[in-house]
C-alpha cells in the first residue's frame, strides 16, 4: 500500500471513529456497554471516540462528569485517559475556557489526578497550567515520572527558562526526579532553535541535576540513556560553570569511582568532556596530595570500553604540560596515563585492531618534556602489548613497532639506542607470534581432515 493510500484510509477511519463518538453521546446505554474497555487500555481510536462525544454533546461538561462517573463505577486498578485527552482537545477548538475548566476539574479526580500532565499536554500550555505544574512538583503530589511527558510533542517549548527553571528545581528534589530533569533538559537543547541562549539559571539546574546523578549508586543509574546526558553535559558544563562547581562535579565523580560506588565505563561521556575540557581539575584531584592515585587513574585513563584510547588524549596538551609544570614524577605519570599510540585509519576501530597507528601527539609531547627520556620509552614499549585483543597479536605487533620505530628519529642519542634494543624485542615477538599463528593453522586443518 502506497502511503498516500494509508493515510486517506488512516483519515477515513478517524472520521468514523468520531462519527461514532458523536452518535453515542446520545445513547448512554451504549457507553455502559462499552465500559470498561473505554480505559483500561491505551488505544488511540479512543482519542478519536472522546473528541467525537464532545463535539456530539450539547452540553459538554455535563458530558464530561457522566463520562467520569461512569469510569470511577468501573473500579479498574489502572485508567488510561486517553478518551478525556480527545474529549478535552475537541472542546479547546471551539471552548478554550471550558477545556481549561475541564482540566482543572481532573486535578479533583484521584483515578485521573495522576495523568494531568498527559491531560494538559491535550492543548496549548498555558501560564495556569506551567503554574499548577510547579505547585504538583512543589508539593511533590505526582511521581516524577509523570513529567516526563513535559518532553515530548514539543510540550516544553512554550515554556519560558524562567518557568522551567521553577520547574525542573522542584523536579529535582523529588526522588529519581533528576533523570526527568535530564530528559527534559535533553530535549530542550535538542529542539529549541540553533539562536536559543538557554538561561544561566537553566543551565544551573541541569548541573544541579548532574551533581545528584553523581551521588547515586551505579545501579540506579545504569538504565539513563548515554545521549541524553550528553546533551546536558555539553550545555550545562560549559561557562558560565564556577570552577567550584566543576571541581565538586569532579570530586563526587571519583570519589564514587574509588569506592566502587560507580562504574567508569558507564560514565565515559561524562568523564571524556571533564578531561577535555577542564584537565587541570581532573588531574589535581587524581593527583591529590601529590600522591598518584593508581586505581583511580587506571579507572578514569584506561579501563575503556567504549573508547579507542584514553580521554585524557583529548585533552589539551599544551595544558597538560601548564599543568605539569615542570614536574618530572607528574611528566612520567602523565605518560603512563595517555594512549601511546593513535590509530590513523579513517574508520572508526577498537585500538588493538588498526591496520595503522602513530605515536601519539601526547606521548610524543611528554618525551620532550621528560629529563628521564628513557623511562618515557619504557612506557611506550610497555603499551605496545596489548592487554586484550582479537584477531593476530603479531599483526597489532607489527603496525606498533612500525610508530615505535618513529622514536629512531629523536635526536636524543639515549632514545635511538633503547628504541633500536626495543625494537629488537619487538621483532623477536613478532616471530614468535607468527610461528605460534601457523601451528595453530596448522592444527585446526588437521582436524578438519
Amino acid at each position: 500500500m502506497r502511503n498516500g493510500d494509508f493515510t486517506k484510509n488512516s483519515e477515513e477511519i478517524h472520521r468514523k471513529i468520531v462519527k461514532l463518538g458523536e452518535l453515542a453521546v446520545s445513547e448512554p446505554e451504549y457507553l455502559e456497554k462499552l465500559a470498561p474497555r473505554l480505559w483500561e487500555r491505551h488505544i488511540d481510536a479512543l482519542w478519536s471516540f472522546g473528541k467525537g462525544l464532545a463535539q456530539g454533546s450539547s452540553h459538554q461538561r455535563a458530558t464530561f462528569e457522566a463520562l467520569i462517573l461512569l469510569m470511577q463505577q468501573q473500579e479498574l486498578e489502572v485508567v488510561q485517559p486517553i478518551l478525556f485527552c480527545g474529549f478535552i482537545a475537541a472542546v479547546h477548538t471551539d471552548n478554550p475556557s471550558l477545556s481549561r475548566k475541564l482540566q482543572e476539574y481532573v486535578l479533583d479526580v484521584p483515578e485521573l489526578k495522576q495523568h494531568f500532565v498527559d491531560i494538559l499536554s491535550t492543548t496549548p500550555v498555558a501560564p495556569w497550567g506551567i503554574t499548577k505544574l510547579i505547585e504538583l512538583a512543589k508539593a511533590g503530589e505526582l511521581e516524577p515520572s509523570r513529567f516526563q511527558r513535559i518532553r515530548s510533542g514539543r510540550m516544553h517549548e512554550p515554556i519560558a527558562d524562567y518557568d522551567l527553571t521553577k520547574l525542573l528545581s522542584a523536579i529535582n528534589d523529588l526522588e529519581n526526579g533528576i533523570f526527568v530533569t535530564i530528559n527534559i533538559l535533553s530535549m530542550r537543547f535538542y529542539t529549541k532553535d540553533s539562536n536559543y541562549p538557554p538561561s544561566d539559571d537553566l543551565r544551573s539546574i541541569g548541573r544541579q541535576a548532574i551533581l545528584k546523578l553523581l551521588s547515586k549508586h551505579r545501579d540506579e543509574i545504569s538504565r539513563q540513556q548515554s545521549h541524553e546526558v550528553d546533551r546536558v553535559i555539553e550545555e550545562c558544563l560549559s561557562e558560565p560553570s564556577t570552577e567550584n562547581e566543576i571541581r565538586d562535579i569532579i570530586g563526587l565523580l571519583c570519589d564514587g569511582v574509588e569506592t566502587y560506588r560507580l562504574y567508569s565505563f558507564e560514565l565515559e561521556n561524562i568523564i571524556a568532556y571533564l578531561v577535555k575540557h577542564y584537565p587541570e581539575y581532573v588531574l589535581d584531584r587524581v593527583f591529590r596530595d601529590g600522591e598518584n592515585n593508581a586505581q583511580l587513574m587506571y579507572s578514569l585513563f584506561k579501563d575503556r570500553v567504549n573508547r579507542s584510547s584514553s580521554p585524557l588524549n583529548l585533552a589539551p596538551i599544551e595544558r597538560v604540560l601548564d599543568w605539569c609544570n615542570g614536574n618530572q614524577d607528574k611528566i612520567q605519570e602523565v605518560a603512563g596515563a595517555v594512549s601511546a599510540y593513535t590509530s590513523l585509519d579513517n574508520k572508526a576501530q577498537p585500538l588493538d585492531n588498526p591496520k595503522k597507528v602513530t605515536l601519539s601527539k601526547h606521548i610524543r609531547s611528554l618525551l620532550g618534556a621528560a629529563e628521564d627520556k628513557v623511562a618515557i620509552v619504557e612506557t611506550i614499549f610497555s603499551r605496545t602489548f596489548p592487554s586484550g585483543w582479537s584477531g593476530s597479536l603479531a599483526d597489532i605487533l607489527e603496525t606498533r613497532s612500525k610508530a615505535f620505530a618513529e622514536l629512531l628519529n629523536q635526536d636524543s642519542t639515549e632514545v635511538k639506542e633503547i628504541a633500536k634494543a626495543k625494537l629488537s624485542l619487538l621483532d623477536r615477538s613478532i616471530r614468535e607470534n607468527r610461528e605460534r599463528d601457523s601451528d595453530e593453522y596448522n592444527q585446526r586443518e588437521q582436524r578438519f581432515e
